[in-house]
């Protein structure tokens, strides 16, 4: 398959919102304790990705078949949190989602392959990303491609 990766603008934040949704449903899906979306959460989110597409350390990248967009990046240089490691930026992996129909052909390794040469260029020495626990098929994804899992979070409801 022929693909590319392109920058995204704002004139792609329909698809960008879209993706975003599936990927809150697949990163939810049989999840407990999973957050409730808010009934205006489509339009808050294109806020967001709006922000996101105009923060000098927030890139958002479209990954497309050069007719159809199949997928997207949404990826951070941060600073480090604390002066007590010699770090003192690191890459984010805010998103990295690839339409169903699409993922087995090897695009999340290219694309990941994409995600950490911008990095490299950036002289950024280490990223980090967060998935849902539920979603067996993200860990496995991303321990095949050398990332270890070193973190876990919860929650609870409150009554």
């Amino acid at each position: 398959m022929d693909y590319e990766f392109r920058l995204a603008g704002h004139s792609d934040i329909d698809f960008l919102t879209q993706a975003t949704l599936s990927l809150h449903h697949l990163e939810t899906l049989g999840m407990p304790n999973s957050l409730d979306l808010s009934s205006d959460s489509e339009q808050e989110i294109k806020s967001w990705l709006n922000q996101e597409l105009d923060l000098e350390t927030s890139l958002i990248f479209i990954l497309s078949d050069k007719t159809t967009n199949i997928g997207f990046a949404h990826i951070k240089i941060l600073p480090h949190p604390n002066k007590f490691t010699v770090y003192s930026h690191y890459g984010y992996i805010q998103s990295l989602w690839i339409d169903e129909k699409y993922r087995t052909g090897g695009l999340g390794k290219a694309a990941l392959e994409f995600i950490e040469n911008i990095f490299r260029e950036q002289n950024i020495p280490y990223y980090e990303l967060s998935f849902s626990s539920s979603n067996r098929n993200a860990e496995d994804f991303w321990q095949t491609m050398g990332v270890s899992i070193f973190a876990k979070q919860g929650r609870k409801f409150l009554d």
